[in-house]
């Protein structure tokens, strides 16, 4: 119910979001900067939040991430400049750093829990996908008949709903704390400094930061094909990708790959489609590279989180989904900056974005390859 909420709000915004970002007279160089700065701000608070989710629970801080992001949503409908959406971008960072690693290991924890992890984490994935594509569907037509910044508003009531769920059934279901903060910190950092399968991890996890490329600009291609409308429907189509994402990770033939295996099949399967966007020569063919793209992105996640769960002790399980972020999320920094140093040296145009799109592709794909070459060999 959490899940479905919280992802409810976050699809009211995503079709909408660059555009309105571009309209308000930011440019794409100024876009990418400032999803780097709200990434710069994930990472900044992502140990200090996980470590607070081992300490005061995984509950209160899926409760507080949560709040915050209905705040900065708040906040946003009233921005119109670059620093404005500067401010707001630190404070939904807050929010979302207090949810990575705290949902996870509350699930991973859940007493009633009777299915495997992965399969779990899959079921949350394919809610995920259902509830942005209402998201987005529901909202936009909102938007379009009212004001512009609408949707801002729509996302703070369903962050709020999800706020309140969490509150009020998900702090009170889950097992007793066992370490202090810092316990738990010390802890992650021995583990992840003992295991080469879970630094392997996160090499992986970095790597799919290549694709922050990919959602900045997406939109902005689209409308140069379509109306609002209708990229509203182009976005349901992504996400009903991520929900079959789901499925397909929980079906038999997810089941029957390691970990590993599953984590590099994703990062090739969202890589190679990018490189192709470019000569795809009509909309169908781009389309089907979105699902392609988009199921690769989803089923990443599903792997990873039992991979990881699996070899992590409960007690400091946050912390080290947290750290994992952490460390991971420098890789859509770097791309970020780097998109934006890009966009500002060649003229923001479409060719300008599928060009990039290219050099992305053949690095991830490249990245794929040797990530597989150095896969660790005790799974």
């Amino acid at each position: 119910l959490f899940t479905f909420f919280y992802r409810f709000a976050l699809g009211a915004t995503c079709t909408l979001y660059v555009p309105w970002l571009h309209s308000i007279g930011l440019t794409l160089a100024q876009i990418s900067l400032l999803n780097s700065i709200f990434w710069a701000g994930v990472i900044a608070f992502e140990l200090p939040t996980g470590m607070l989710a081992d300490g005061r629970g995984r509950g209160f801080s899926v409760t507080v991430g949560a709040l915050f992001w209905g705040l900065g949503a708040l906040l946003y409908s009233t921005v119109r400049s670059f620093y404005g959406a500067v401010a707001v971008e630190i404070i939904i960072s807050i929010g979302a750093a207090f949810v990575s690693g705290a949902l996870s290991a509350w699930i991973a924890d859940a007493k009633d829990r009777t299915e495997p992890l992965r399969r779990v984490y899959a079921h949350g994935t394919f809610i995920t996908g259902v509830a942005t594509v209402l998201g987005a569907v529901i909202t936009v037509p909102i938007t379009l008949a009212t004001t512009s910044s609408a949707f801002w508003l729509v996302k703070a009531v369903f962050c709020l709903i999800a706020t309140f769920i969490a509150y009020r059934w998900m702090t009170s279901s889950e097992p007793e704390r066992t370490m202090s903060e810092f316990e738990a910190l010390k802890h992650a950092f021995a583990h992840l400094k003992s295991s080469p399968s879970l630094r392997w991890a996160i090499g992986v996890q970095a790597s799919t930061g290549l694709f922050g490329a990919f959602n900045m600009y997406w939109a902005l291609v689209l409308l140069t094909k379509i109306n609002e409308i209708q990229l509203s429907w182009v976005w349901a189509l992504m996400y009903s990708a991520l929900a079959l994402a789901g499925w397909l990770v929980r079906s038999k033939h997810g089941a029957g790959l390691s970990g590993s295996t599953g984590m590099l099949l994703s990062l090739a399967l969202g890589g190679i489609p990018m490189m192709l966007f470019g000569i795809a020569p009509t909309t169908i063919v781009w389309l089907i590279l979105l699902v392609a793209h988009e199921v690769g992105r989803g089923s990443f996640e599903p792997f990873v989180a039992a991979y990881v769960a699996e070899r992590v002790e409960s007690g400091y399980r946050a912390t080290y989904g947290s750290l994992q972020s952490f460390i991971g999320s420098l890789g859509m920094v770097l791309t970020l900056i780097v998109s934006a140093l890009h966009m500002s040296a060649y003229d923001s145009n479409l060719e300008t974005i599928l060009n990039w799109w290219l050099w992305i592709g053949l690095t991830t794909t490249v990245v794929t390859a040797i990530l597989w070459r150095f896969r660790p060999k005790v799974l």
